[in-house]
């Protein structure tokens, strides 16, 4: 039997942007988790967290942007063996902190920096082996460093993973063969 890796993507993308990387991994099963970013979070969290404790082995979880915040606040509380995550806005988002005032939606008060999940993530980081890749295109805005989407800053908000930093955007990672080579090391040890 392959071991589970659970591949969740970022908000307002799809499984689709993980194909390149799962055939990456062709000695796991991929199991592609979807949600859909107008739902709170929490509530996904909870589904996922439910779905997670009803396997027998603990998944390999690889998250990509608010895909890597879900895997950790997943692991808080049910098994999982490993998180690798990519461009993921553990400090949450400045920009969405403001704009949750202009643009009320679900998805910018989930990531705002003080919502109730991005506070606990930081406060609560499972203890379990986490490679976070932290995506920093050398473009500068509003005075931080981003990779075009989320601030390296918020990116290494968490204590506890190792963090590799690549000079690529915020979706280049999904496809770098750099980035591919570490997964498949850090997943198969």
């Amino acid at each position: 039997m392959k071991p589970k890796i659970w591949f969740i993507h970022g908000a307002a993308s799809s499984s689709l942007s993980f194909n390149w990387l799962k055939e990456q991994l062709s000695a796991h099963e991929p199991v592609d988790i979807s949600y859909d970013s107008h739902t709170p979070l929490s509530d996904t969290i909870a589904h996922l967290r439910n779905e997670v404790s009803k396997d027998a082995v603990p998944p390999i979880i690889i998250g990509h942007s608010l895909g890597g915040v879900i895997a950790v606040a997943i692991a808080q509380q049910v098994p999982v063996a490993k998180i690798v995550t990519m461009g993921s806005p553990f400090g949450g988002s400045f920009a969405a902190s403001v704009m949750r005032w202009f643009i009320p939606s679900q998805l910018m008060k989930d990531i705002a920096q003080q919502s109730p999940i991005m506070v606990d993530i930081q406060s609560n980081t499972p203890n379990i082996p986490i490679l976070s890749f932290v995506t920093d295109s050398n473009l500068t805005v509003m005075g931080e460093r981003t990779d075009g989407v989320v601030t390296v800053k918020s990116q290494k908000a968490l204590n506890g993973p190792t963090y590799v930093t690549v000079p690529v955007n915020h979706f280049e990672v999904l496809l770098s063969p750099y980035v591919a080579a570490k997964i498949k090391t850090f997943v198969e040890r």
